[in-house]
């Protein structure tokens, strides 16, 4: 949930930039959409991130490589 204080601000961004007014069931609908938006975002990051550090190369010597997972 977003504070009162940072749907202001958002307002404020809004009329700033895009010369747009939103009442505040608007800006509380918009404000909450964005917060999704990118709480998926970082869903997806964080995904990407633990998927990435699974497949990281050990490489024993020039000829040998090994996958973290194939390492038990």
């Amino acid at each position: 949930m977003l504070k009162k204080e940072t749907l202001e601000q958002l307002r404020e961004i809004i009329r700033e930039e895009f010369g747009k007014n939103l009442n505040d069931d608007e800006l509380f609908e918009f404000g909450n959409c964005l917060l999704s938006y990118f709480e998926l975002l970082a869903k997806i990051y964080s995904q990407g991130e633990l998927n990435d550090s699974r497949e990281v190369d050990f490489k024993i010597d020039s000829n040998l490589t090994f996958l973290r997972n194939s390492i038990k």
